[in-house]
C-alpha cells in the first residue's frame, strides 16, 4: 500500500478533506480525515467512491481526431491548425468548475495572452454566481462564510430553498448535528423534499415570491402584502418564522448556491442578516454552501467573461451555448460534457456551425467523441493544486498517481498548444504559476505554496468584488415588449432582466431545478389567469400559435404578469415550435423573440 495522500472532494462545494491510497491491488480506496474542519472523519456516497474517478474504464488516455485514437503529436498538430484559422476573438472557452486554481490561471493566461480571445468562462460561476453577487450586493463587501463546523453554535437556523440533504450533504450533516445540539429550524422552500419534516416550522412559498417579505417581517419595513403573497396561511406562517428570529440568539441563515437561481434570495438572506445584527442582542451569519467545487478561486483566476474593452464584451456560458448565436467559429471546452447541458442533438447542431471544437477532459464523453481533437488531461487525484473555498480559505489537494497513458496536466497542454501556434507559453510548472498567481491575483500575495502544501489550509487576503456591479433589476419584471390584442402573449424566458445576474448570465440552475420537478413540456402563467381560464395548475392544454401547436402542462407563477405565458428558456424546441426562430443580438449578448399570441384550449 502507498501513503495516504490527502486530497479534497471534487465533487460539489463543500470541500470536505480526505486521503487517497493506492492499494496492493490497484485500486484507490478513500479513507476520511477526522482532522478536516468540514468533512470531520464523515464523507457522503459521492466522496468515499472518489477513489473510483481514477479507475474508471470510461478515462480518455490518448488523443483522438473526430473519435478516432492517434498519436499526442499529431492531435496537438490538428488542434494547432484549427486554431491557427480562426481569430482568437471568435473562440470561446468553457471550463468545468472543479479545475484547480492553478489549472484555471494557466487556462486565463491561454486564452487572453496566446489567442487573444474575450470569451471565458466557467461552469461553476453560472452555478454559484448569482448568489455570490446577491450576498455582495446586500453586504457591500466580498462574501466569506463561516465554517460549516459552526452551525450546531447557532440556536437557530433558516434554510431557505435549498434541500442540503440532496445538493450538499455534508452540508446537510452539519446542520443536523445543529438539531441534535438543540438548534431549531426553519426551513423556507417551495417544495419540502424532507428537510422540512425536521424542524419546528415550513413554510412553502414560490421560489422567490415571497423571500424579501421575511426580510419585511424582521426588520422596519412594511408588513407583507398578504394579496402578493397568496394564502393568509404563509403570511401567519411568515409571521411565526420572524418571531423564532426575534426569539433567537445566534441565527444561521443557511442555502445552497446551486438551489438559488437568481441573485434576489441571496439579497434577502443578505439583508435579514443586516437587519438582525443591527440588533443589540442578536447575531446573524449566512451560510451559503457552493455548488461547485472551485467556482470562486476560478473566479479569482480570471475565467470569467472579459468585460474591461465596452467594445469587445466577452461571452458568456449561455451566450456562447446559444443556438442563434454567430460570434464563434471555435470552442475549447476543459472537463465538461456539453451534452449533460444541452442534450446530445443540440451539441451535435453546435459543433456543426464551429470551424473548431476542441475538448480536453479527462474521461470519454459524448463531447470528446464529437469533438475535432480530443485530448486527455489529468484528473482527480493524478494532479495537485488548490481550491478557494467561500469560507475564505485556500485548500490544498495532492497527486496519488500518476496520469494514465498520454493523459498529461492541463496547464502542460496548455503550453504545447500554445508553442504549436507560435506564442509565448504561460507557466506550466506548480511552483511557477503560483508564482505568478502571488504576484497578481489580489488576496493571494501572502500564501506561501510551501506553507500550503504543509497545512492544507491557508486563509485569503482581502479580495476584489467578485463580479462587476452593473445595474439589476432586483424585482425581476421581465421585458415582455406589446402585448396582443387578443388572447394571451406567449414570450420566453430569456432576457436581460429576468433570471439574470448581470444581463449575462442565464441562470441554469434555476431552468434544470424546474426540469427535475416539472417534468415535460410546460408553461408559467400567472395565478388569477390560471383561474380565469378555468385550468387547474399542474393540468396539461394544448396551446395554439400562428409557429404551430403543443400540448403543455402548466404551472402558476406569481411573478408572471397578467395576459402572458412564459416558456422556459431550456424547452428550445417547443419555443422554436411555437415562437419561430430567435434572434441573437450581438451588441447585447441576448437572444431575442418577439412575442407571439397564443390561444389555450383545454385538453
Amino acid at each position: 500500500m502507498s501513503e495516504l495522500v490527502p486530497v479534497v472532494c471534487p465533487f460539489c462545494g463543500v470541500g470536505c478533506g480526505m486521503y487517497l491510497q493506492l492499494l496492493d491491488d490497484g485500486l484507490i480506496a478513500t479513507l476520511p480525515s477526522r482532522n478536516d474542519p468540514v468533512s470531520a472523519g464523515r464523507l457522503c456516497v459521492r466522496g468515499w467512491r472518489a477513489g473510483d474517478l481514477l479507475v474508471n474504464s470510461q478515462r480518455l488516455t490518448s488523443p483522438q481526431v473526430e473519435g478516432k485514437p492517434t498519436s499526442r503529436t499529431e492531435a496537438l498538430q490538428q488542434a494547432s491548425q484549427l486554431l491557427k484559422g480562426i481569430a482568437g476573438s471568435r473562440v470561446g472557452i468553457l471550463a468545468a468548475g472543479h479545475l484547480t486554481n492553478e489549472e484555471g490561471f494557466a487556462l486565463s493566461y491561454f486564452g487572453r495572452r496566446v489567442l487573444g480571445t474575450a470569451h471565458l468562462d466557467n461552469f461553476g460561476r453560472i452555478v454559484d454566481g448569482p448568489a455570490l453577487w446577491g450576498l455582495e450586493h446586500s453586504q457591500g463587501q466580498t462574501y466569506q462564510r463561516p465554517g460549516l463546523n459552526t452551525l450546531p453554535d447557532y440556536d437557530l437556523l433558516v434554510c431557505l430553498n435549498s434541500n442540503l440533504r440532496e445538493l450538499n450533504d455534508q452540508a446537510g450533516a452539519w446542520v443536523h448535528k445543529a438539531r441534535t445540539a438543540g438548534s431549531k429550524l426553519i426551513v423556507i422552500d417551495a417544495v419540502d423534499d424532507g428537510l422540512g419534516q425536521d424542524g419546528q416550522l415550513y413554510v412553502q412559498h414560490q421560489p422567490g415570491a415571497q423571500s424579501r417579505q421575511l426580510a419585511n417581517e424582521t426588520g422596519s419595513l412594511p408588513s407583507p402584502n398578504v394579496a402578493k403573497l397568496g394564502p393568509a396561511e404563509l403570511a401567519d406562517q411568515l409571521r411565526e418564522a420572524a418571531d423564532l428570529i426575534a426569539a433567537a440568539d445566534r441565527i444561521a441563515i443557511v442555502f445552497s448556491t446551486r438551489a438559488v437561481p437568481t441573485p434576489e434570495l441571496a439579497v434577502a438572506a443578505g439583508e435579514i442578516a443586516k437587519q438582525i445584527n443591527e440588533a443589540a442582542d442578536q447575531q446573524a451569519d449566512v451560510f451559503a454552501v457552493a455548488g461547485a467545487p472551485n467556482s470562486l478561486g476560478l473566479i479569482h483566476m480570471g475565467l470569467l467573461p472579459d468585460q474591461s474593452d465596452p467594445g469587445s464584451e466577452g461571452l458568456g456560458l449561455g451566450e456562447m451555448l446559444a443556438p442563434e448565436q454567430q460570434a464563434l467559429d471555435g470552442l475549447i471546452v476543459i472537463g465538461e460534457d456539453l451534452s449533460g447541458w444541452v442534450g446530445e442533438a443540440a451539441l451535435q447542431a453546435l459543433k456543426d456551425k464551429l470551424d473548431a471544437f476542441i475538448v480536453i477532459d479527462s474521461v470519454s464523453t459524448p463531447c470528446t467523441q464529437l469533438a475535432d481533437v480530443a485530448l486527455p488531461m489529468a484528473g482527480f487525484g493524478e494532479k495537485e493544486g488548490s481550491y478557494t473555498q467561500l469560507s475564505g480559505e485556500v485548500c490544498w489537494s495532492g497527486a496519488a498517481v500518476s496520469p494514465p497513458g498520454e493523459a498529461r496536466p492541463l496547464p502542460a497542454i496548455l503550453a504545447e498548444l500554445a508553442q504549436g501556434l507560435g506564442s509565448t507559453a504561460g507557466a506550466a510548472q506548480t511552483e511557477a504559476i503560483w508564482e505568478q498567481i502571488s504576484q497578481q491575483i489580489s488576496g493571494y500575495e501572502q500564501i506561501q505554496l510551501a506553507a500550503l502544501r504543509r497545512e492544507g489550509r491557508v486563509m485569503l487576503g482581502p479580495t476584489a468584488p467578485l463580479l462587476p456591479s452593473g445595474e439589476v433589476d432586483l424585482d425581476y419584471q421581465p421585458q415582455v415588449g406589446q402585448a396582443t390584442e387578443e388572447g394571451y402573449t406567449l414570450i420566453s424566458r430569456y432576457d436581460k432582466n429576468w433570471w439574470v445576474l448581470d444581463g449575462r448570465i442565464p441562470a441554469i440552475p434555476a431552468l434544470y431545478r424546474e426540469a427535475r420537478d416539472q417534468q415535460g413540456g410546460y408553461v408559467l402563467m400567472n395565478p388569477a389567469d390560471i383561474e380565469e381560464a378555468q385550468v387547474r395548475p399542474g393540468r396539461a392544454a394544448l396551446f395554439q400559435t400562428e409557429c404551430g401547436s403543443r400540448q403543455l402542462t402548466i404551472y402558476e407563477h406569481p411573478g408572471v404578469p397578467a395576459g402572458y405565458i412564459v416558456l422556459p428558456a431550456h424547452q428550445l424546441e417547443i419555443i422554436r415550435r411555437l415562437m419561430g426562430p430567435g434572434q441573437y443580438d450581438r451588441e447585447s449578448s441576448s437572444v431575442s423573440r418577439t412575442p407571439v399570441s397564443v390561444e389555450l384550449k383545454k385538453g
